[in-house]
């Protein structure tokens, strides 16, 4: 700054200073061991002002967040008491007047030591009799000091292990009892530290009870003295058999259901056919007469056979003559009432006089109708036996009047006869009786 005036001048000068928070640190690593990391740092920029105090920060994977303030004018520090083959993330802060400054970048150290070792079955096991001793201060630790043993042990052909301790304290030696002579064992032993843990299995023979090795063939027993399922030859066989026992069982089954598919169908035309032979049956009886009379004229169809047809049962000692007749009126079934008055006596005057009319009309049909006439005359004889003894008669709607012969169609049909005539059933007819 300058001034002056008529007798002189004068000048003065001043410095101005700009304080600002102070930048970031340069922290490193000297060395680590197994329970201590030493660190390092270079201080940055002070922003023009005094450095008050540094803050180191750190924590353990998985951990909470730990801080420590140091001196302004400490340069280096050893983190003690750390935990051993851990890893640690640190960084560090730089404080003045006007505030603190970024932090550092962090650093990921860890700590030495690791998860322990497994010792060899020669250094670790000697086998008695009836014990085994441990000597778990051949476990080497890695660095870290072991924490604790897990010990089990199995028979060889055992599948679930028998546990002696889940947390054996680190001893010299520990023995296990309760074991047989001229056996042989499995064991498992997992060592614990802080950084981890591992597992050794080992198999061992007991001694005898003279306290001698076990000898060679027993040796070799136990070497091969797997459980027989965990034999790769044996579940081969055993997973091919059952797949063709699934495969065999499959096509039983399909089969099985495709022919009771199939026997309903089957039954079913068999009963048809059954049923077609036992109508040509009933037909060709009722037909005989016919064709010991004429040979010339064979009805071919249901709708051709005469209703006063007559046919013989097929038990010779009980000859019946049975009349087959169509009805028309169809009646309530299971109903009786009684016939009309005089219906009978009425019918077979008509019978008569109708057979006098074919035997005048053709002579060359008259052995035929003699013969109908006589079983037609037995048949009412027998009807009127019947009629003393019973006073009403059945009626059946839209059925044959015989009780095991199939009815043809109840429609009003011409029925051929001999000499050229017809004879027309008229469906305003009555139901007809059955004689017997």
């Amino acid at each position: 700054c300058h001034a002056e005036n008529n007798i002189g001048s004068d000048s003065i000068y001043y410095t101005l200073v700009v304080q600002v928070p102070p930048s970031a640190p340069v922290l490193y690593v000297t060395s680590a061991t197994s329970s201590s990391i030493l660190l390092h740092w270079k201080a940055g920029d002070n922003g023009n002002a005094a450095i008050t105090a540094y803050t180191l920060n750190y924590r353990r994977a998985h951990a909470d967040l730990e801080e420590l303030t140091l001196s302004r004018r400490t340069t280096s520090y050893e983190l003690k008491g750390l935990m051993c083959g851990s890893t640690y993330h640190i960084y560090l802060t730089t404080h003045n007047r006007l505030g603190s400054s970024p932090p550092s970048p962090t650093l990921s150290v860890r700590t030495q030591g690791q998860y322990p070792s497994v010792p060899p079955a020669s250094t670790f096991l000697t086998p008695n009799s009836s014990s085994v001793m441990l000597r778990l201060h051949v476990w080497p630790d890695n660095g870290c000091p072991l924490l604790y043993f897990v010990v089990r042990y199995r028979p060889v052909n055992n599948l679930e292990w028998i546990l002696v301790s889940n947390n054996l304290k680190p001893q010299r030696r520990f023995v296990m009892t309760g074991l047989l002579p001229s056996s042989e064992y499995q064991l498992q032993v997992e060592a614990h530290n802080i950084a981890g843990s591992s597992t050794g299995e080992y198999t061992f023979y007991t001694l005898t009870k003279d306290g001698e090795l076990p000898p060679p063939e027993l040796v070799r027993r136990g070497q091969l003295g797997k459980p027989f399922y965990t034999d790769f030859r044996f579940l081969l066989p055993l997973l091919v058999a059952i797949l063709g026992l699934l495969g065999a069982a499959s096509a039983f089954l399909l089969c099985r259901k495709s022919r009771r598919e199939r026997r309903p169908v089957k039954e079913t035309l068999d009963n048809q056919q059954n049923a077609e032979a036992q109508r040509e049956r009933y037909y060709a009886t009722i037909h005989k007469v016919a064709l010991q009379a004429n040979s010339d004229k064979i009805p071919e169809t249901s709708e051709d056979i005469s209703p006063y047809a007559t046919f013989q049962l097929a038990d010779p000692n009980n000859t019946l003559l049975h009349s087959f007749m169509y009805h028309e009126q169809a009646m309530t079934e299971g109903c009786a009432s009684p016939p009309p008055p005089g219906s009978s006596k009425s019918r077979r005057a008509r019978r008569r006089s109708s057979r006098k009319t074919d035997a005048e009309t053709d002579e060359s049909d008259s052995e035929g109708d003699q013969l109908t006439s006589s079983r037609t005359e037995s048949s009412n004889q027998l009807d009127a036996n019947k009629a003393r003894q019973s006073q009403y008669f059945i009626y059946h709607g839209a059925q044959s009047s015989t009780s095991s012969d199939i009815s043809p169609m109840s429609e009003q049909k011409s029925l051929p006869r001999r000499g050229g005539r017809s004879r027309w059933l008229s469906p305003g007819k009555s139901a007809m009786r059955t004689s017997l």
